[in-house]
């Protein structure tokens, strides 16, 4: 089974190592393939705006229609490149030696749709298809941002996600970054610590009361990140927290901008301390939703059938790319790509999944 052609490209593909904003090597192994199947790809200048080694890379092949159907796959991984990742093939499954990630996420979907392309391009009657290998979706600083939104777009397809296939994405929470700097006074802890102002101790107040974690709507709240003071012996002066909202709506993701205020400013007030809340709008992806009856969810239908997957419509706990492109495009719809446990050293992916996702791919570009 190691000899299919979906497992041996994905497993050669998984072999070069992709950190988020490294991403040039194995892109330019994909433009490589690409170029071997007579497509043309190009990359766009977008690394110069997130800070990656490498553009977006964009395949096109020309239609017999007038629509226009987009497919878009991150070529980032989780790993750091330290390691080779090498993969195992055992009863159907693919998954690394158990030293490193797989990187299924989301190399699985590159595999697919490269192999996918290269069939579209044999259909008599087929749409135009534009392919985007994007970069940095795994730093959260991501490519797909800034693909060029000029270029005519009917549907577009991201796929990405630990689901089954035939499951799509009609919703996924939104999110903002933030961080909340904290000013005190610094004074000696032994000598006169009455008249400094703890800002360590307006951190602990102020995380003492947020409402961490998932609330009722199924959005979130976290700050995973603090640091401040100088030694052992001074007040601190000086704390910083970083922490992120998400929500599925933008009133819920102000909703609790709001809450952070709220017990900033009260944390300060308890402990003389001053704040400064910034939040990382540049960073931001709005919350996305399917307009319910829309058309590319009567294609996405009926391209699962034609695959012989089961259809189902799900909603996405975490931010993916479908959120940026849905401000570009009007008809968007992320699409699950199988496998299990991602970004941990026991991920894997069965071989009927790539199958089924490169069969699901073409069913997608023969509906549009």
């Amino acid at each position: 089974m190691q000899y299919n052609p979906i497992v041996k490209l994905f497993c050669e593909l998984v072999s070069i190592p992709s950190p988020s904003g490294h991403e040039r090597n194995v892109g330019i192994a994909i433009q490589k393939r690409l170029k071997a199947m007579g497509i043309a790809s190009h990359f766009d200048d977008s690394g110069k705006k997130n800070g990656s080694n490498s553009g977006n890379l964009i395949a096109k092949v020309k239609g017999t229609k007038d629509t226009t159907v987009m497919l878009v796959c991150h070529m980032d991984t989780v790993e750091d490149g330290s390691r080779r990742i090498i993969t195992r093939v055992k009863k159907g499954v693919i998954s690394s030696d158990g030293d490193t990630i797989l990187g299924a996420d989301n190399k699985a979907s590159v595999a697919c749709a490269i192999i996918a392309l290269g069939e579209a391009m044999s259909l008599p009657v087929r749409p135009n298809v534009t392919c985007v290998f994007s970069t940095r979706e795994e730093s959260g600083i991501m490519g797909a941002r800034c693909i060029d939104s000029r270029d005519k777009v009917d549907y577009a397809f991201i796929f990405d996600g630990e689901g089954p296939l035939g499951a799509f994405m009609e919703s996924a929470l939104g999110y903002l970054p933030f961080e909340i700097h904290l000013k005190g006074k610094a004074v000696h802890a032994a000598y006169n610590p009455g008249q400094g102002a703890n800002a360590v101790k307006a951190a602990g107040i102020m995380i003492s009361r947020l409402k961490l974690g998932k609330d009722a709507n199924g959005g979130t709240l976290n700050v995973g990140l603090i640091s401040g003071g100088t030694k052992v012996n001074v007040v601190p002066e000086d704390v910083s927290m970083s922490g992120e909202i998400r929500a599925f709506t933008n009133s819920e993701i102000e909703r609790k901008v709001r809450e952070v205020k709220r017990l900033a400013k009260e944390s300060c007030k308890l402990t003389g301390c001053k704040y400064e809340l910034v939040l990382k709008r540049d960073n931001f992806s709005p919350p996305f939703s399917a307009k319910k009856g829309a058309p590319i969810i009567s294609v996405a239908r009926k391209a699962a059938m034609a695959a012989k997957l089961p259809f189902e419509l799900r909603s996405l706990r975490a931010t993916s790319e479908v959120n940026s492109l849905s401000l570009k495009y009007g008809s968007v719809l992320g699409v699950y790509r199988g496998g299990s446990a991602p970004h941990s050293k026991s991920e894997r992916i069965g071989i009927k999944e790539l199958s089924d996702l490169k069969s699901l791919m073409l069913e997608l570009i023969k509906n549009c």
